[in-house]
């Protein structure tokens, strides 16, 4: 799959639970909210451990972009992607629409 071609590390790194080698595929928007498999930019490769912490706390995973609501649009989309990096690499605080990572 694509999403094992961008990374085979684990893309949530998630301690101190994380393998570090990707197993899993994760839907950001699962199917059965609207989101799609096919699409690499709502997949992420991870680990089997992240892979269960992330669907076993949702609300951790929610506010840390690794799920969306059903509602969730590019805006949302583009938001969860941000808290995701935000979350990894330690930046405290809220991005405006214009800065870049």
């Amino acid at each position: 799959m694509e999403v094992f071609a961008r990374s085979s590390r684990c893309e949530a790194n998630v301690e101190p639970v994380c393998s570090y080698h990707a197993t899993d595929v994760h839907e950001i928007k699962t199917r059965a909210r609207g989101g799609s498999i096919t699409d690499v930019d709502n997949c992420l490769a991870l680990c089997r451990n992240c892979h269960r912490f992330i669907t076993d706390n949702p609300a951790w995973s929610l506010e840390h972009g690794y799920v969306v609501h059903a509602w969730a649009g590019e805006a949302e989309m583009l938001a969860a992607s941000r808290a995701r990096r935000a979350w990894q690499y330690g930046v405290i605080g809220y991005l405006s629409n214009d800065e870049a990572f």
